[in-house]
């Protein structure tokens, strides 16, 4: 599911320019958010914060 809000960006603190996609991999909930700004890009795992690309990656790998 894809959402545009009122979310403000962690990067350059832009209000109502960060999407987030949320997904569920390997029973794990995930979201990727972008900032059409500065484009940062942040890859979420509920309960645990932010983790890296390859993170989510391996996650993937895993759940097959």
């Amino acid at each position: 599911m894809a959402e545009v809000g009122n979310m403000r960006c962690p990067s350059c603190g832009k209000q109502n320019t960060v999407i987030e996609i949320r997904m569920r991999i390997a029973d794990e909930d995930v979201s990727f958010q972008r900032c059409g700004f500065c484009e940062a890009k942040v890859w979420e795992r509920r309960g645990e914060g932010e983790v890296s690309l390859d993170g989510v990656l391996e996650l993937a790998r895993t759940s097959r």
